[in-house]
């Protein structure tokens, strides 16, 4: 293991490390100043910053050909050490320049437009002094002190004034000056009047860039008169330097360094990828515009990182005004869409997709425009860090608004157009809410639900009321009684088979009492008569007498009513002559059977309860029973039974409620937990609540409400 570590330092040690380490770090270097030198002819405002940084880059690319000089001289090129002198001088005059530049830089870097000042001409006067001393003896004195060995004594002895000059004024009297620019820089931290992405730049230059750069040059400055021998140490500066260049301007750049970019750079959060087309699902089933503000701020949530109460959706009514909105953020976003909407809508060829305050806070720094500082002013009073419209047939329809500092990072160019995306899916569904009133066509739909059910009910019974009649057509059976002196005499079979009893022999009998009834009628007045009456077995007959005028007795006629004699019948006691088809469903099915044992009798106003009655077991509508007590149950079993419904549920209340019991009870509530409301219990099957008058006006709308619904 000690062995390996030695042979570790001396691989770094070697001169050969040396020499790759600064290939790496001018290949960088290199590529940064080809990526940025074109700029200086593409962007006029931004030159001064873009100056100062290529000055410095290129400034230590000198710094990194001396050493490179200095290695070739060592190990490949044999040259006289007069020549790798020359390099040493003119490096340390782009040394002192590159600390300058780095020190202008911030400095400009935090101004729209750089001004002179008086410190500025201080230091530079200064810099180039003492710049132009080394590039003067450079040129000048190439023979005095040209030897590796006198270099070596006058580094030691501190006798030389070149010497003097690389100890002392270079680290201390230059140095002071690039502390300046990190003044400058940290007081720019906190200016708050400055757009973040700036800050974000200076933040980065001066953290990653500026302190590791000076932190190192303040090492090697401490090791002036060994710094020849330590390979390893100018090693491991170089690289670390390097990478944090790189790093750096790699990171910067996606902050739009110098306009570098139009929008800031960023890499698509995974969960827009991967669940946009499920969010844009959940929007397809929306139903109401609190659904679509839910799905707003779990989306964004998600795939920005933004809490959902940051996030505020606004939906457009037609023909607002201004005035007219009641929240105050509305009634801001109303009025500036109201006066400014041609700067925002595609309809007036606008090419703005949203507004993001960093972004146009940075471009208003450079490049002040009216409409930025117009857009600026916009996004500060509504208090939003980014303004999104939404568009509907190149109308704006609605507006989704990301509270301020509620972010610390800048919004991607990805993730802007990720919520274009989502905001132009959106749009589509808030368009359909606002041409159609969903609440009105839910209720429709339920309307239509409920009669098309009461319409299934009845074809049901229709169909079954039909079998029935065809059934006892089938048979075609006639039975003839002939009636004289107040005897009953049975003429063929099948008048006993209808009427197995003896009619003479059981008086008081209902169907006797039929019998009679037809007799006389048609004894007395000498006309037909019929008359439909239950045999033994249930069956309902009819009964139709004739008189017969030559052998003066009367003929009555037995046989099972057909779908004309039902309704001819009965047709003049119903209060709603379209009920017709519900004479039909009294008389021949097994609901009309229950309802007619129920409410026995045939007259006017029990015929009619019998159909409303069964009209209310045939529908889904809520019924409202008003009866005495002993009648309420039995009714209620019958509409239950007839409905078909699999549970009952009774609700007796004995004196007036809370809203805050039964309304639970009823509906359900967020502090329930787990407990099932009994509507939801209740799904199929019928709720009776027994003097509902006794129910809070609260609890009564919701169940008007719940009913409508």
């Amino acid at each position: 293991m000690e062995n390996f570590i030695i042979f570790l330092y001396d691989a770094l040690e070697s001169p050969v490390f040396l020499l790759l380490v600064l290939c790496i770090s001018v290949v960088i270097k290199i590529m940064y100043v080809i990526r940025f030198a074109p700029s200086i002819w593409a962007y006029k405002q931004t030159v001064t910053p873009l100056f100062f940084l290529l000055l410095s880059i290129v400034s230590a690319l000198v710094c990194d050909l001396t050493w490179f000089v200095k290695l070739a001289q060592k190990l490949f090129i044999p040259m006289p050490y007069s020549v790798v002198v020359f390099f040493i001088r003119v490096a340390w005059a782009f040394l002192i320049i590159q600390y300058q530049s780095l020190s202008l830089f911030l400095q400009s870097l935090t101004q729209a437009k750089f001004r002179v000042r008086p410190i500025h001409r201080i230091t530079s006067t200064i810099t180039g002094l003492v710049s132009f001393y080394f590039i003067t003896i450079a040129f000048l004195q190439i023979n005095t002190l040209s030897t590796a060995a006198e270099r070596d004594i006058a580094r030691e002895s501190m006798n030389a004034l070149e010497f003097i000059i690389m100890r002392y004024a270079v680290p201390y009297i230059i140095g002071t000056f690039a502390l300046l620019g990190l003044y400058a820089a940290f007081k720019s931290l906190t200016d708050t009047s400055l757009p973040k992405i700036l800050r974000k730049q200076i933040k980065l230059f001066t953290c990653f860039f500026m302190l590791p750069y000076f932190g190192i040059e303040f090492v090697l400055a401490t090791c002036f008169k060994a710094i020849n021998d330590m390979h390893f140490v100018v090693s491991i500066s170089t690289l670390m330097l390097a990478g944090v260049i790189y790093y750096c301007l790699r990171n910067v750049i996606k902050l739009r360094f110098l306009n570098s970019f139009p929008q800031v750079q960023g890499s698509q959060n995974p969960y827009v990828i991967n669940q946009f087309k499920a969010v844009l699902e959940q929007l397809n089933e929306a139903t109401s515009s609190q659904e679509l503000i839910h799905i707003t701020q779990a989306f964004f949530k998600e795939a920005f990182a933004i809490p959902p109460r940051a996030v505020q959706l606004i939906i457009r009514q037609p023909h607002t005004h201004p005035e007219q909105s009641s929240p105050p953020l509305e009634q801001h976003i109303e009025q500036f869409l109201s006066e400014h909407e041609s700067l925002l809508n595609p309809l007036y060829e606008s090419t703005i997709d949203l507004l993001v305050l960093d972004e146009i806070a940075f471009n208003n720094f450079y490049f002040n425009a009216e409409k930025n500082a117009l857009f600026i002013r916009f996004l500060h009073k509504i208090s939003a860090d980014l303004f999104l419209p939404i568009y509907s047939n190149k109308r704006i329809v609605g507006s989704i608004v990301i509270a301020g500092h509620e972010r610390t990072q800048c919004f991607s160019h990805s993730e802007q157009d990720a919520m274009v995306a989502f905001a132009s899916y959106l749009g589509n569904i808030i368009n359909l809410l606002l041409q159609k009133d969903h609440e009105s066509i839910l209720y429709r739909e339920k309307k239509l639900k409920d009669v098309l059910f009461t319409t299934h009910q009845e074809i049901n019974h229709y169909k079954e009321s039909i079998h029935a009649f065809l059934r006892q057509s089938q048979k075609k059976t006639l039975g003839i009684i002939f009636y004289k002196n107040g005897h009953f005499s049975m003429a063929n079979d099948d008048a006993q088979r209808l009427i197995t009893m003896d009619p003479n022999a059981h008086t008081g009998d209902p169907l006797n009492r039929a019998l009679l009834q037809v007799a006389h009628h048609v004894d007395t007045f000498k006309t037909p008569y019929s008359h439909s009456v239950k045999n033994e077995k249930g069956q309902t007959i009819l009964l139709s007498g004739v008189p017969h005028i030559q052998q003066s007795h009367t003929i009555i006629t037995v046989s099972y009513p057909d779908v004309a004699d039902v309704i001819m019948n009965q047709m003049h006691l119903l209060h709603d002559p379209h009920d017709w088809d519900y004479l039909l469903y009294l008389s021949s099915t097994q609901a009309g059977a229950e309802v007619n044992g129920f409410i026995p009798g045939s007259g006017e106003t029990l015929l009619n309860s019998k159909i409303q009655l069964l009209k209310a077991a045939l529908s889904k509508k809520a019924v409202l029973l008003n009866c005495i007590d002993e009648d309420l149950l039995p009714a209620v079993q019958l509409i239950h039974n007839l409905s078909l419904k699999e549970h009952l549920h009774t609700l007796s209340l004995s004196a007036p409620t809370r809203a805050s019991e039964t309304a639970v009870k009823l509906f359900g509530s967020s502090k329930t937990g787990y407990e099932i409301p009994l509507l939801q219990q209740l799904n199929h099957g019928t709720l009776f609540i027994k003097n509902i008058h006794y129910l809070d006006v609260t609890t009564q709308s919701y169940i008007a409400e719940y009913i409508a619904r």
